[in-house]
């Protein structure tokens, strides 16, 4: 297997961002250990750039994936760039849902036992339509 070339854009805060990413939402029908298989074939043809969300439900597979790779030597936690989005519904301080790749759900749990306001951060976190209304109308 061939891997891809990495062509990257370089921040303001000077880390740099691989162009292309491999995105990781599927259809429900779709079982999570197919996304978890899909990302680990990704890895190994290349793809450094990840892109997830919350709303897509499948963060501890993406997770696992990312970790096998890390284990086996294929990457680095360095190497592995990751972007997830904030969805328009979610604005609100205390409905902000975020996971990170590198804990376990073990660690998260006791994590959040520890601060139930901590947040976990990726590379890059968007806000997935930023005018979305704040009010219950919607």
């Amino acid at each position: 297997m061939r891997a891809m070339r990495h062509f990257s854009v370089k921040l303001n805060d000077g880390h740099s961002m691989p162009i292309l990413g491999f995105g990781t939402s599927a259809p429900a029908k779709v079982a999570k250990s197919k996304v978890e298989e899909a990302l680990e074939r990704a890895i190994d043809v290349g793809y450094r750039h990840i892109d997830s969300a919350y709303l897509y439900q499948n963060e501890e597979e993406i997770g696992r994936a990312i970790r096998k790779k890390i284990a086996n030597g294929t990457v680095k936690r360095d190497d592995i760039f990751c972007t997830s989005k904030l969805w328009g519904t979610f604005f609100r301080p205390e409905l902000v849902q975020v996971f990170d790749f590198q804990l376990t759900p073990e660690d998260k749990e006791t994590q959040d036992g520890l601060n139930g306001n901590l947040l976990y951060f990726k590379d890059t976190y968007f806000a997935d339509h930023p005018d979305y209304p704040f009010n219950d109308e919607y």
